[in-house]
């Protein structure tokens, strides 16, 4: 992002509204980190791709090679 990082984000979030869900897309240590500022789930960025090709796969949105 450019004008703020994953962490400012989340505690601008949290600052603002305390219930809403925060999942963070990213490498382990920013995700370990906006964890510790109130984020609900971390989704490490090595696992995303797959998991996420899988899902579009079974839901028939065409992928290239």
């Amino acid at each position: 992002m450019p004008f703020i990082d994953g962490i400012r984000l989340t505690d601008r979030i949290r600052w603002v509204d305390a219930n809403v869900p925060i999942i963070v897309m990213s490498g382990d240590e920013i995700g370990r980190e906006a964890l510790a500022h109130g984020a609900n789930a971390f989704v490490p960025k090595r696992v995303l791709v797959p998991e996420l090709r899988s899902a579009l796969t079974q839901y028939g949105f065409p992928l290239a090679a």
